[in-house]
């Protein structure tokens, strides 16, 4: 698990007054898992004339399944329990994961929360962990500084 130092965990919303429509939810203690895999599939050719190595083709990507660990302010608890709600409707979000500089990129993208921690306090702030699979491809961007 890594450090999100600065990460803020943000979720759209239409009814949102923010002008991209994204709330913060939290920032991130922790995550892991964004690792994007390929499928491959074999496409060796048999024969007599061919050599003994098998050769691949690369297949369907998928982004993988974050895990975040988000520490909330007490004022957005409703935010907090809003989501902890989406997912046991099996509900598809959209969320960004926006890193501080020198990243300075939001990653944007559609996900079913698949595990749900139970929430903890700590000095009144609200920590929960989340596990969701990413659903298509996620989108990167650059965050526009102020």
């Amino acid at each position: 698990m890594t450090l999100g130092l600065k990460t803020g965990f943000y979720v759209y919303d239409e009814a949102s007054t923010e002008t991209d429509k994204y709330d913060l939810i939290g920032g991130v203690m922790e995550m892991s898992g964004l690792d994007m895999t390929i499928d491959t599939s074999e496409n060796t050719q048999y024969g007599p004339d061919e050599d003994d190595w098998r050769t691949f083709e690369a297949g369907m990507k998928d982004a993988g399944e974050l895990s975040v660990t988000i520490r909330a302010r007490p004022a957005n608890k409703a935010k907090v329990d809003a989501l902890r709600a989406s997912g046991l409707a099996g509900e598809t979000l959209k969320a960004r994961l926006k890193y501080p500089s020198p990243i300075s990129q939001n990653a944007d993208f559609d996900a079913v929360i698949s595990k749900i921690g139970m929430p903890t306090t700590k000095d009144a702030h609200i920590d929960i962990t989340f596990a969701m699979k990413i659903s298509g491809k996620p989108a990167m961007s650059s965050v526009v500084q102020p």
